[in-house]
């Protein structure tokens, strides 16, 4: 089996990289990243901090002589992998007249004709393509992109409430956890020039959002049919108490204030739970620091 390793961009050495792998088989450089033709578990790599995706290739780089032959290596390639839903992404080690957007248009066409569909996320089959010229010829090269474990913590039951926030950071704060969490954000706000201010210099801090894909709300008010729970360091319920309120059956609001100021009074009357976090009584949490807490306590209750 050959692999594709690409790395982490934290500090290593990669003479010392490459010894570890050797241990399991032949490895060598390619375009800043490693090939290890090698036949242990793929999980034996993952173990190796400094690898970051692992790309298993199905078809090394072979000349694109007509595009049959390529569609063809699609087809062998994927009826080898059980799967009804697919993904696609490419990439160009060289500049070549060929653009990403009728790479994955061919495939997708190619692989719909199998019965087969497109899905973003959580596709059965990921496909990677790769493209280099070398003495004026096109290659390609076929890969199946390896899903990493990742933990399913099912918090589509949940929406985050930030009433009022006061600075850039906040925001952006939040902003990047209800992203990287895939969690709908809403924003209790009037929504004039000051919030609108302190909100576009939020999303400019956390480029990279495809904000396109993320559901966020600016409201008056709280949204109805959720159970609003709010945290705050005078409340009188403890933590104890939020394994339970969490595990409702009914959908549920986390919902907090101003890091200055907390929720407002009206908002505080409206909670169905208000949570004190923490053994510390006089120096809360961050806003931020808060829902992170939540999020990690909700996620070890379901592991353990």
């Amino acid at each position: 089996m050959k692999y594709l390793l690409t790395l982490n961009r934290f500090d290593l050495d990669k003479n010392l990289l490459i010894e570890k792998l050797r241990k399991f088989g032949n490895v060598n450089e390619d375009n800043k990243r490693l090939v290890l033709e090698c036949n242990t578990d793929i999980n034996n790599l993952r173990k190796i901090q400094e690898i970051n995706d692992i790309y298993t290739i199905g078809v090394d780089f072979r000349e694109l002589r007509n595009y049959q032959e390529f569609n063809k290596d699609i087809l062998d390639f994927v009826k080898k992998i059980m799967g009804k839903s697919f993904f696609v992404r490419t990439k160009f080690l060289s500049k070549i007249p060929i653009s990403s957007k009728s790479i994955i248009k061919r495939i997708n066409s190619l692989l719909k004709k199998e019965d087969m569909y497109f899905k973003e996320q959580n596709a059965e089959i990921n496909i990677y393509t790769e493209f280099k010229k070398e003495s004026n010829r096109i290659f390609y090269r076929i890969c199946l992109m390896n899903k990493k474990e990742i933990l399913d913590s099912d918090l589509s039951r949940f929406i985050v409430i930030l009433e009022k926030p006061g600075s850039v950071i906040e925001i952006s704060d939040f902003l990047r956890l209800c992203w990287i969490f895939k969690i709908s954000l809403y924003i209790i706000d009037e929504n004039n020039d000051k919030f609108q201010f302190l909100f576009n210099k939020a999303k400019k801090m956390t480029k990279g959002i495809p904000y396109e894909k993320m559901e966020i709300s600016i409201v008056k008010d709280f949204p109805k049919n959720f159970v609003l729970v709010g945290f705050s360091k005078n409340a009188n319920l403890s933590e104890k108490k939020l394994s339970d309120i969490l595990n409702q059956s009914r959908r549920i609001a986390l919902v907090f204030g101003d890091e200055k100021f907390g929720l407002t009074q009206d908002s505080r009357d409206k909670l169905d739970y208000c949570v004190h976090l923490t053994p510390e009584l006089k120096k809360p949490l961050r806003a931020s620091h808060a829902l992170s807490y939540v999020l990690g306590f909700y996620a070890q209750k379901k592991i353990t």
